[in-house]
């Protein structure tokens, strides 16, 4: 869950570097950029309160060129984590498309993942929404539909799955 990619960049989050602490942060550069053969590795900060610091909860590859991003804005998060989220992936060249988010607001170990629309499933011929029975469920299902004409957009109910922290890219990842 701590890679997103596209056929030319990685997005991981800083938790990568936690996790590999016994060596330097451009070790584990260089070793990514081995794994991935030369794609440009863009580290974004991990989201508070995120335990596992996966990035497939942050932000989603539409294309090679665009980028979803969860709206921190409208979620009110502060000013400085907003912006280095926004930063590396606007200094890689990529377009920023804000996309609905209304996370829970539990103080639980593991947060539920309600609300956390970018963790969706794409597939060459539809594209799986997570659904979550709150009342934006409605409105984040048009905005992806238009987001991704023609593409089928098919609604999933996650509430059960959102309550273990995670989506559909989660239970699905294998690339």
């Amino acid at each position: 869950g701590n890679v997103v990619q596209s056929d030319t960049h990685v997005i991981m989050t800083e938790r990568v570097f936690i996790e590999n602490k016994e060596l330097s942060s451009k070790s584990v550069l260089l070793k990514l950029n081995k794994v991935f053969e030369g794609k440009e590795i863009i580290i974004i900060p991990t989201e508070e309160g995120d335990l596992f610091g996966h990035s497939d909860g942050m932000v989603r590859f539409k294309d090679n060129n665009t980028v979803l991003v969860n709206d921190y804005w409208k979620a009110n998060y502060e000013k400085p984590f907003v912006e280095a989220v926004h930063a590396p992936l606007e200094k890689a060249g990529l377009e920023i498309v804000l996309i609905p988010y209304y996370p829970s607001n539990s103080r639980r170990k593991v947060p539920p993942a309600t609300g956390v629309y970018v963790n969706f499933l794409e597939t060459n011929n539809a594209l799986y929404l997570p659904q979550f029975g709150i009342k934006q469920d409605e409105y984040v299902l048009s905005f992806f539909s238009n987001l991704y004409k023609p593409k089928k957009i098919i609604p999933i109910d996650c509430k059960n799955l959102a309550e273990m922290g995670g989506l559909l890219n989660c239970i699905s990842w294998g690339r």
